[in-house]
């Protein structure tokens, strides 16, 4: 069965290579992505950790206290930034939790729920220490709702992080 990102995924997606060359690195990890999604505000996994009773702010310092390698990459250089080993299995275990869970559609809350069951990263460390958990966020996104429905058309292909529009995973 084919997976669909969401667009408010997608859009995560882009933000995160925008906030991997804010904090110096040619790279997307977990990190940027849980920066991505404290920086948008309005999705669903960004109101998930403040119903767990997250401080966005506080935790992007956290992060960027982590990660921060000085100088920002210049943007002359983002079609060069790439997703790092570490993201990629976040978004394939996006889809599976999506899959799970019984949708096509993967959102930011299975994002946050995949991020939360990886073994390292600042974020995940500083989440864990406040007691998010995977199973939380699996079941605040299960009482408030699915993806919103902003889904793309289902029969285009997903071919990269940054050229994402209107795609599907097989």
């Amino acid at each position: 069965m084919p997976m669909i990102i969401s667009d408010e995924f997608d859009r995560i997606l882009n933000y995160a290579a925008d906030e991997a060359m804010r904090t110096g690195s040619m790279e997307v990890g977990a990190d940027h992505l849980l920066l991505a999604i404290i920086r948008d505000g309005e999705n669903e996994a960004a109101d998930i950790l403040r119903m767990l009773g997250v401080d966005l702010q506080e935790c992007k310092h956290f992060i960027e206290s982590r990660i921060s390698h000085g100088a920002m990459v210049p943007f002359a250089d983002r079609d060069n930034v790439r997703l790092s080993r570490e993201a990629g299995s976040l978004i394939n275990m996006s889809m599976a939790e999506s899959e799970r869970a019984g949708g096509t559609v993967t959102g930011t809350a299975q994002a946050l729920s995949a991020l939360m069951g990886l073994s390292g990263g600042a974020g995940r460390m500083y989440l864990s220490e406040l007691g998010v958990t995977a199973g939380a966020v699996r079941s605040l996104a299960a009482e408030h709702g699915k993806p919103k429905p902003d889904v793309p058309h289902p029969n285009v292909q997903f071919i990269g992080i940054f050229n994402t529009n209107n795609k599907t995973v097989s």
